[in-house]
């Protein structure tokens, strides 16, 4: 470096000594806006009545409390009155933003006009912000929001000036708050709403698109100015700043986009200080100049101060001549000592020009411009000695150089996420016609959206399924690995078979219906024993009697019995043909059926096997292509899946009713921008589907090297072939199995209904047996001349007792007590008989004719009430017989006395065969019509026929007990009298 150079680099530095020592003075030189001041307006009671004649008054007293929120918003943001310190500042710009969102959600809703439809009794006034006197009055929210979003730019930039800019703090927050300024004015020119104020009616200058620009460009200098003082109070050295310079001179495209792009806030130190000074100060230079032709057209140029109007034209001349200044500061590092000359010639120049025309600009703006001219003027008068004495360079003129390099690291803060008010809650309830047809119209645009790609997706996976079964994959890579597989539904089919026991449960099945054969023969034999041993008794005591057994012959009473049991032998005979024939059907069908017993079944199917000599040697290679592509192919089919997941999320979180509501004037630019959203899935589908129709092509050529090698034809033969022996054998299986069925069906079936003729049979010989006993001993009174009247003997002594060895009476026949020890009851137990409990029921259906059926009279042919007259023979009791005496001198009834009435005894039980028992009601019928409702009325009217009443009341509980139908229409026969009685109850009696 020359002796001149080193002298230059002195005064760069003393330069920016100078010009951080002035920073203060400078912002006090610094442009910010006054807010535009509004009349008070009662905004409720307009609104109130629209909502209640446009929806009702329900739906206004549902919106009072947002349209006193609405009317709070105001006053804090319009009315109140701003106060110049930070704090205050902040709380008005946010209740700016506030109310800036409440009347978005107003515009939507309130139709704000002269029309008497609309909100016609409210009008908002405003004055101009730079000439007060000038007001405007009109009916229009666009009035209202134009004016406050003017505003928020004015307090971010009262913001930015009421910032201490000597610190870095308070530069960061000055470069921030002019940003968001012209961010403000920005909006209020690019989102149309100073326009439709301006269409509304005659309107104030500062609400224009022209004034709105010319303030963004303003805010912007500002911004960039303070990155300017920020990289001066770096303090970097003469020579590093001079480097950098160079290096940084020509700053590439992308770095300045990505510097432009990233806020103030995140910027360090070293960053910001490693842009050359010169672009930055050209750069404030472009946004003044611009700020000031903008001044300087109509219909500006007639409504700012003259003072307003030169501030910014010394600025930007100012910033301008900075630029060349420090610009021939690098130059004259590169001994480029002409063009150092001629950018300080021109620099100058613009400093002259505008102070001429600058009249009443602030002292320090002024002081700092004759700073800087007095030090080009200094470099200049160095340079042109130099290039006289050394470098004799020829001065190039003006319109010959280049224009100087910029660097823009500001930019327009964007405030639409702080504006948006779809997530307000203001007036939900109320939403207007014109926003629920928008709304309908944007999900039909959505769900066409989404039917059309859904159906592509399932379109694209069906092409997959049936490409992929005609070529017979992924089933023949799986073979060749031994993993073969057989049809859903017929391996359903052959797991049903092997879960019921198979071909080889089929033996223990045939067993089971021997047995049930058997077990019924065994039944139908014992039935016949027995109806034979009580016809040949009764053959026995009618030869011993002769005319005097007068009770009908067993075969009479039997015949229905007897046709029932020989029309079971016959269907039993005819069941055990049919098992016979199935039989023959499972030994000659097991070879087919033995298929089934294969554990597991995929263990039959024939396996794809190597061929044994290889030509080249490349199965392997050819088997792991095609299971690559394979696995491909199933990514694909994943990420469909995922991808139709997707697209009804997307769907479902789908709501721009806010948006809708917070939007004003035609929806076509929303819907463009929101269904932009499904735009990336769309075409994600469509690469997935082009993706795989390209794999599905190379699948296919692999797949036919592979079928070539391998030999899949024969594979394919023979699998068909055994797949056909499976399903032959399974319907085998199945005919074979409901025909075994069928028969356990029958057979369990008959054994129910042979059982139940069997305890027919049962009751009919224990009831012909109590005949034959009370026959016999009435046979037996009649020869020895019994005294029916007597009643002195054992009055107390129960029915079952002996006959004392002193009265002669004859024992009973030997085969009573067999019928006593095998059908009555066990000494101490229950007299009713084991066969007459009521027997569940096996859970089997009933094909075959149900042998139980719904009761029946009595097999053994039991007449119908009043067949039997009284016994010829049996006479009359004279008309003084003694009622209250017993029948028989061996039966006396407990409740008997002959004595005087003795005091009630505890609770006591008649007790017949050791078994307490007791009637307490039932309904009886006698053949003599005797009025009875209750067996001591039919007892006390039967004395006449010589029975006792203790003897009487006896016999009825004996054949309650006795009953085999549950004491339901049963029928008993003594002396030849018949007594019907039903629903008869068990009781203790006292």
């Amino acid at each position: 470096m020359t002796v001149a150079g080193a002298g230059l680099s002195t005064t760069c530095v003393q330069w920016d000594e100078m010009f951080a020592s002035t920073t203060k003075a400078l912002s006090n030189a610094t442009t910010s806006n006054h807010e535009k001041k509004a009349t008070v307006v009662d905004l409720y009671r307009p609104l109130r009545q629209y909502i209640a004649s446009a929806y009702s008054e329900r739906d206004a007293a549902t919106a009072d409390d947002d349209l006193c929120a609405v009317r709070d918003l105001r006053a804090a943001a319009v009315e109140s009155p701003s106060l110049p310190d930070s704090s205050s500042l902040e709380q008005r710009c946010a209740a700016l933003l506030a109310y800036a969102r409440a009347l978005a959600l107003v515009e939507a809703r309130f139709p704000i006009s002269p029309d008497r439809a609309h909100v016609h009794s409210l009008s908002f006034t405003w004055h101009d912000a730079f000439k007060t006197n000038k007001k405007v009055s009109l009916p229009s929210v666009h009035l209202e929001k134009a004016a406050v979003l003017f505003n928020l730019g004015a307090v971010y930039s009262q913001i930015a000036l009421a910032a201490d800019r000597t610190t870095d703090v308070g530069i960061r927050t000055a470069c921030g708050a002019f940003q968001s300024a012209a961010g403000a004015f920005a909006w209020l020119r690019e989102s149309g709403v100073a326009a439709k104020a301006v269409a509304a009616g005659a309107t104030t200058v500062d609400l224009t698109p022209d004034c709105a620009a010319m303030l963004e460009k303003l805010m912007l200098a500002q911004a960039q100015e303070c990155f300017l003082e920020k990289v001066i109070a770096g303090g970097k050295p003469p020579a590093l700043c001079s480097k950098v310079a160079r290096q940084n001179l020509h700053v590439d495209a992308l770095q300045l986009a990505q510097l432009h792009d990233t806020t103030f806030l995140r910027f360090s130190v070293a960053l910001i200080s490693d842009v050359p000074s010169a672009l930055l100060c050209f750069q404030v230079g472009v946004f003044y100049e611009e700020a000031y032709a903008a001044l300087c057209a109509p219909p500006l140029s007639q409504h700012f101060d003259r003072t307003w109007v030169s501030h910014v034209q010394l600025k930007a001349a100012q910033f301008y001549a900075d630029a060349c200044y420090r610009f021939s500061l690098d130059l004259h590092q590169q001994e480029e000592i002409a063009q150092e000359i001629a950018r300080l010639k021109i620099g100058m120049n613009a400093l002259a020009d505008a102070k001429k025309a600058a009249k009443g600009v602030a002292a320090p703006l002024l002081d700092s411009v004759n700073k800087l001219e007095s030090n080009m003027k200094t470099n200049l008068e160095r340079a042109m000695k130099e290039n006289n004495s050394v470098y004799l360079m020829r001065v190039p003129e003006a319109g010959t150089l280049g224009a100087l390099p910029a660097a823009s690291l500001v930019k327009s803060t964007s405030l639409a996420e702080v504006l948006d008010a779809s997530n307000e809650r203001l007036f939900s309830s109320l939403v207007p016609d014109g926003s629920m047809k928008a709304l309908s119209k944007y999900t039909e645009m959505v769900d066409d959206i989404i039917r059309t790609q859904a159906e592509k997706l399932q379109q694209s996976s069906e092409i997959t399924r049936v490409r992929l079964k005609e070529m017979d994959l992924p089933d023949s890579i799986l073979s060749l690995e031994g993993n073969v597989s057989i049809p859903a539904d017929l391996k359903e089919d052959v797991e049903a078979v092997q879960i019921s026991g198979g071909p080889a449960g089929l033996e223990a099945e045939l067993q089971q219906l021997r047995d049930l054969n058997r077990v019924n023969q065994e039944l139908l034999v014992q039935t016949e024993e027995m109806l034979q041993k009580e016809a040949s008794e009764d053959a026995q005591f009618r030869t011993q009697f002769g005319s005097r057994w007068t009770r009908p012959q067993s075969s009479t009473l039997t015949k229905n019995i007897q046709d029932r049991l020989n029309l079971f032998v016959g269907n039993l005979k005819k069941a055990a043909a049919s098992d016979a024939l199935i039989e023959r059907d499972v030994k000659e069908s097991y070879p087919l059926m033995s298929i089934l017993d294969r554990r597991p079944i995929e263990s039959a199917l024939p396996s794809i096997s190597r061929p044994i000599m290889s030509l080249d040697g490349n199965e392997d290679a050819i088997v792991g292509a095609l299971k690559q592509s394979l696995r491909q192919l199933e990514s694909l089919g994943a990420q469909r899946a995922g991808l139709e997941d997707h697209l009804k999320e997307m769907k479902r979180k789908d709501d721009i009713l806010p948006k809708l509501m917070a939007g004003v004037g035609a929806h076509d630019d929303l819907f463009r921008k929101e269904i932009a959203k499904y735009d990336p899935i769309c075409a994600e589908i469509a690469d997935n589907i082009v993706a795989q129709e390209q794999l599905l092509l190379q699948i296919q050529e692999q797949n036919a090297q592979f079928a070539a090698v391998f030999n899949l034809d024969d594979y394919k033969v023979a699998r068909e072939r055994c797949y056909k022996q499976i399903a032959a054998a399974v319907a085998k299986y199945q005919a074979i199995k409901k025909n075994m069925n069928d028969g356990l069906n029958f057979y369990v079936s008959l054994q129910d209904a042979t059982g139940k003729i069997q305890q027919q049979c049962g009751d009919f010989i224990m009831t012909r047996n109590i005949q034959c006993r009370e026959m016999i001993e009435d046979v037996q009174r009649k020869l020895a001349g019994f005294n029916l009247s007597s009643s002195s003997h054992n009055t107390n002594t129960p029915r079952s007792s002996s006959v004392p060895p002193d009265q002669h009476s004859p024992s009973p026949p030997p085969h009573d007590a067999q019928a006593q020890s095998s059908y009555g009851a066990p000494p101490g137990g229950d007299p009713r008989p084991v066969y007459s409990q009521p027997e569940s029921r096996p859970p089997y259906s009933q094909p075959y004719p149900n042998y139980g059926g719904p009761p029946q009279q009595p097999p053994y042919g039991a007449a119908h009430p009043g067949q039997y007259q009284q016994h010829p023979q049996q006479h009359q009791p004279p008309p003084g017989h003694d009622y209250g005496q017993p029948a028989y001198p061996r039966w006396r009834g407990p409740y008997y006395s002959g004595q005087q009435p003795q005091p009630q005894q505890p609770v006591k039980f008649i007790k017949f065969a050791a078994i307490t028992r007791a009637v307490s009601t039932s309904t009886v019928q006698c053949p003599r019509r005797v009025p009875s409702s209750s067996p001591e009325q039919l007892l006390q009217a039967s004395m006449k026929d010589h029975l006792g009443l203790e003897e009487r009341f006896v016999l009825l509980i004996f054949l309650a007990d006795m009953c085999p139908c549950g004491f339901h229409s049963c029928v008993y026969w003594h002396s030849g009298y018949e007594f019907r009685w039903s629903n008869v109850n068990y009781a203790r009696v006292g």
